[in-house]
């Protein structure tokens, strides 16, 4: 339901969003439809499992799943493509490019590289360098629960229930474990609950989808509760339910940050290996109590002592820390700008990868006078040394070389080399000399995103020759700080020089991007 979300979200900035899907029930599709969006739905003609694992799919398999959605969707023609599946990787995302210019990724697990130009991981703790490596350098990495994709009701909802929260009492008890509960864990629990030492006056809410096998056995166990409960199918308004109660036994994954978002104290059922680390996340921030349905009896155990927390203060200081969480109920209106703030940033440059066939290039380029003279090493490098160099610099794990490209053609380069202890790096660049003015503050800014972004860097510093005065007014111009001169520090020429040397925090990065985008 993420991805209705985030086209709900879209659809109010006027994009018209169509999704192609594998087998899925008729009732989801009448619901995507409903909410005024295309849906198509594509057959395999091939052993492609129709459920989402985390098993990565062959190459083949991902090429020919490729190739069915483009041929689906021949005829029209589509900014974008955004991807939610744990078993697509780069593979895929190659075919698709062929005919849609931007992807965008949604993802969990980090575990694979992603051609992708904007990427969507909305756990708590994620952090944008967790994907450095896993996708291209000019790949903006959305990270956080900031951006967690829920409905625009959950804002609403939020702020009713923390305007409330310490009036609340233990009184009212929601189960929701998702859409089919294809193991009937909520029978399991209603049946537990019968016999644990909990308040006579709890009452218990019962949420199920549509979809859900053993709806019929959660009626007939709810009519035997000992408590009133009530059963309650495909809720419209889950937001308002779940602000109305005071507990909740509830899944992983998008429906712990709804329940976040309004405040609700949780046990948390994990039921799949990829939910783990977000409910792991979850407890360790005080956000959630955890508990692991694998036998009935440790399940048992696990609520028992669930509940003896939750009812001797555990709930007061959970509603706190999930309230410190800022999970406002805003996350797609973040996506969604962020995507438009992608595709213009796309329209200026974007950073890639040094390969071998750039060589000759940057050789050229290096070797060019202008650029020669800037370098603290003036000397003509020969194509054995620049070769050498190459292949130490990419074997190092403290070395990014990359190429800023404007549309299609390499334009400059950028050399960072990481201190990781201090997460501190100096960087080094050039524009090419035929490259258009402006082309250098277009690649820093570029270059500077990655830094502070997939890098997960704390600072970046410079040493500027005083002679070149371009570098030193686009330092400047990029919020870096001049931190000091060192005297004579080098000996160019014959001559001793001065070397300035400037420095740009991350906080001097984000106040600098926020200003830029407020004008």
């Amino acid at each position: 339901m993420r991805c209705l979300t985030l086209a709900d979200a879209l659809a109010v900035e006027f994009i018209d969003c169509v999704f192609v899907c594998r087998s899925i029930p008729s009732s989801l599709a009448r619901r995507i439809e409903a909410s005024g969006h295309g849906v198509i739905v594509i057959q395999a003609s091939f052993g492609v499992p129709d459920v989402l694992t985390e098993a990565i799919w062959s190459v083949e398999m991902q090429e020919e799943d490729a190739r069915h959605c483009l041929d689906a969707v021949a005829g029209q023609v589509f900014d974008w493509v955004v991807v939610d599946h744990y078993g697509l990787d780069g593979n895929w995302q190659a075919v698709a490019r062929s005919r849609i210019p931007r992807i965008m990724v949604i993802d969990d697990l980090a575990n694979r590289v992603h051609d992708c130009d904007l990427l969507l991981d909305q756990n708590l703790g994620r952090k944008p360098f967790d994907y450095e490596g896993l996708v291209p350098p000019s790949a903006r990495v959305l990270a956080g629960t900031e951006f967690a994709l829920l409905r625009p009701q959950f804002a609403a909802a939020r702020a009713a229930r923390l305007s409330k929260r310490e009036s609340l009492s233990f009184s009212r008890l929601l189960i929701s474990l998702g859409g089919s509960d294809p193991q009937n864990l909520t029978g399991r629990l209603l049946s537990m609950l019968d016999e644990m030492q909990l308040p006579e006056t709890l009452r218990i809410t019962v949420v199920l989808g549509a979809l859900a096998r053993f709806a019929d056995d959660v009626r007939e166990a709810a009519l035997k509760a000992r408590r009133p409960t009530e059963v309650l199918v495909d809720v419209n308004d889950m937001a308002g339910l779940m602000a109305e109660c005071d507990v909740a036994i509830g899944a992983a994954g998008t429906t712990a940050w709804e329940r976040c978002c309004v405040g609700l104290p949780s046990i948390v059922l994990v039921v799949a290996e990829n939910q783990r680390p977000g409910a792991l996340a979850l407890a360790e921030a005080g956000c959630a109590l955890v508990a692991f349905p694998d036998t009935p009896t440790g399940l048992r155990v696990e609520l028992d002592d669930a509940f003896r927390e939750l009812l001797s203060g555990g709930r007061e200081a959970i509603s706190r820390n999930i309230e410190n969480l800022g999970i406002d109920g805003f996350g797609a209106p973040r996506v969604a700008g962020a995507l438009a703030q992608v595709e213009a940033t796309m329209l200026v440059g974007r950073l890639r990868r040094v390969g071998e066939a750039d060589l000759d290039l940057l050789l050229e380029w290096r070797n060019d006078d202008a650029i020669r003279m800037s370098m603290l090493t003036q000397d003509v490098i020969d194509p054995e040394d620049h070769q050498a160099w190459f292949d130490k610099a990419a074997m190092s794990a403290d070395r990014r070389l990359l190429i800023f490209e404007r549309g299609g053609e390499p334009s400059g380069f950028v050399n960072f080399r990481i201190d990781p202890a201090n997460r501190t790096a100096t960087w080094g660049f050039y524009k090419a000399p035929a490259a258009a003015r402006g082309t250098g503050r277009l690649l820093g800014k570029a270059a500077l995103d990655y830094a502070f972004g997939q890098l997960g860097l704390h600072k970046v510093w410079a040493e500027v020759l005083p002679s070149n005065e371009a570098s030193n007014r686009m330092h400047v111009s990029l919020g870096f700080r001049q931190e000091g001169k060192l005297r004579e520090a080098y000996k160019i020429g014959g001559s001793y020089i001065d070397v300035v040397y400037y420095g740009l925090l991350e906080q001097d990065w984000n106040d600098y991007v926020e200003n830029e985008y407020k004008h």
